[in-house]
């Protein structure tokens, strides 16, 4: 009951349309893909295939209508860069991360930035 709640608010709170699934994983240079048509939200951390609350998190993200995109730990370059395009940050679960100063760095720009950021 709770998470449905949850999932209703954030779905209303985002009034956008019913999803279509845009899940990719990024590397540096390519957030040029991103589409702007629904909040975007960057995924940080190093996805595992074989990791279930990775597929968990992209359900989830799913199931709200989001689009995202899970960009690694350890790209290269600067972080307020990276996570521009996107309206918020998701610090995936299951650490550890292959670049613990990526994550930390990911934190910093949402928490200086007044970005809306979720972490696990």
């Amino acid at each position: 009951m709770v998470r449905e709640t949850l999932f209703s608010i954030v779905r209303e709170a985002t009034r956008r349309p019913a999803p279509r699934r845009i899940c990719g994983t990024l590397t540096a240079g390519h957030e040029a893909g991103v589409t702007r048509d629904r909040a975007q939200i960057a995924v940080v951390g190093d996805f595992t295939p074989s990791n279930r609350t990775h597929h968990f998190t992209n359900a989830a993200l799913e199931h709200v209508g989001l689009d995202f995109a899970w960009v690694p730990t350890d790209a290269s370059g600067d972080w307020d860069e990276r996570l521009a395009a996107y309206d918020g940050v998701w610090i995936a679960p299951a650490s550890p991360y292959r670049s613990m100063d990526g994550a930390l760095a990911a934190v910093r720009h949402a928490r200086e930035r007044g970005v809306p950021l979720v972490g696990t």
